[in-house]
């Protein structure tokens, strides 16, 4: 979640086919906005790392099947519990979080709000009348990877960011 700014939701249903040629195409479930996310070099890393399973899912549990929120929540909060105790992260980090962290990534790069917004499928207020055609979205969302990598390199520790993208 944290190289693609899903909401949580929408990354336990990211079917496999949704990935392709470097690109994750979707629509978000909240908004019905389509997504075209660049797939980093950190997640492909993470992809490639991923064990072969047999659900329709990018992720899967450790039975391949595909998660249930509920269950996805279970692991994540044991998984979350060590990391605060390690000290790599600070308490209280949620995985809708994650998604705020990305967009106040992207933003302290100095990508502007409605590129932010294109990525993580948000609908704001100076939207246009029309969603626009997904070749374009890719376009527009492709180019802040590089900064993502730059800002995020040797970053100690990841905050809840709750500052919500606004237009």
């Amino acid at each position: 979640m944290m190289n693609t700014g899903l909401d949580p939701s929408d990354a336990l249903r990211l079917r496999k086919d949704q990935v392709d040629d470097g690109t994750i195409w979707g629509v978000r479930g909240k908004t019905g906005e389509e997504v075209a996310i660049p797939v980093s070099p950190t997640l492909q890393a993470a992809l490639d790392r991923m064990p072969n399973h047999d659900a329709e899912t990018v992720l899967s549990n450790s039975r391949g099947e595909t998660w249930t929120y509920n269950g996805f929540s279970t692991v994540w909060h044991r998984f979350k519990s060590a990391l605060e105790n390690e000290g790599r992260i600070e308490k209280d980090l949620t995985l809708k979080g994650l998604r705020h962290t990305v967009a106040t990534t992207l933003r302290e790069a100095g990508l502007d709000e409605r590129r932010i917004a294109d990525l993580l499928g948000q609908k704001t207020p100076c939207m246009r009348g029309t969603i626009p055609a997904l070749p374009t979205l890719l376009t527009r969302t492709a180019r802040p990877w590089p900064h993502w990598k730059k800002k995020t390199e040797g970053r100690p520790r990841m905050s809840n960011l709750r500052k919500k993208c606004q237009t």
